[in-house]
């Protein structure tokens, strides 16, 4: 089972940034070294933004891959916990109207019209048997 730790940095925005990290977990992490560290031996991480505006709370998670060279925020590539700060800072403020409107933080699933059609149900097989 694993717990979410709270992050804190001096000097940076991390409020209400949690790190998921193992139940026997017990190092403690206060300078952007540390938490880099961590990223490179652990290759990845998962990050939780938790947010209350309005009396509405709102949770958003983010799993971030550690790469030596490669660096893509849109594929959450990152190679140093800079870079994961810098990506979360820069969706907070859309989070945060999301949360504003009452819609879901969650990813919409796009479903093609064409696919549904094309779809073989039991039953048109065994009309066509």
């Amino acid at each position: 089972m694993n717990k979410y730790i709270l992050v804190n940095i001096e000097n940076r925005n991390c409020i209400g940034l949690f790190l998921e990290v193992d139940k026997s977990f017990d190092i403690k992490l206060n300078t952007i070294k540390a938490y880099t560290d961590l990223l490179k031996k652990s290759k990845k991480i998962k990050m939780q933004l938790r947010t209350k505006i309005d009396g509405k709370r709102g949770k958003k998670n983010f799993t971030f891959n550690y790469h030596e060279t490669k660096k893509d925020k849109e594929l959450l590539f990152v190679k140093s916990f800079k870079d994961v700060l810098d990506i979360i800072d820069s969706k907070r403020l859309d989070i945060k109207e999301k949360i504003k409107a009452g819609e879901t933080l969650r990813e919409k699933k796009a479903i093609d019209a064409n696919d549904e059609k094309e779809k073989i149900t039991f039953l048109i097989k065994l009309k066509n048997f």
